[in-house]
């Protein structure tokens, strides 16, 4: 996908945070990059109703993982509040912050190790 249908779908109301001009890339180069290529996965809904989308080359297997991460963020008192929300689950650091979406805000958790794993929160 290019940039300009990417930036095209981002305008046109889609609620998924564009991943793609980040693949094959990482900060540093000591960081563990996902070969694999991520795909948004429905893992069902948070305790609070928002559906989980897990943003994963892990496929269905990632749910789980996806599901807790968004509890914990949800349960954070820094929840929706902004700048990054620090949390841990099963021993995996993530940062979670609330994200522009159109039309609305939606909440995403990213993986410390692994910038392209990523958790959203949607209505």
């Amino acid at each position: 996908m290019t940039a300009c249908k990417m930036i095209a779908a981002a305008l046109c109301g889609t609620a998924f945070m564009v991943t793609a001009l980040l693949t094959g890339t990482s900060a540093s180069a000591n960081m563990p990059v996902t070969k694999a290529a991520t795909k948004h996965v429905e893992c069902g809904t948070a305790s609070n109703g928002l559906d989980v989308v897990a943003v994963t080359a892990h496929g269905k297997k990632a749910c789980p993982l996806a599901v807790g991460v968004a509890n914990k963020y949800l349960k954070n008192p820094h929840a929706g509040r902004p700048g990054p929300v620090k949390i841990t689950v099963r021993g995996k650091a993530w940062s979670c912050r609330e994200r522009i979406g159109h039309p609305d805000p939606y909440g995403e958790c990213v993986y410390q190790p692994d910038h392209k794993e990523k958790v959203q929160l949607l209505s």
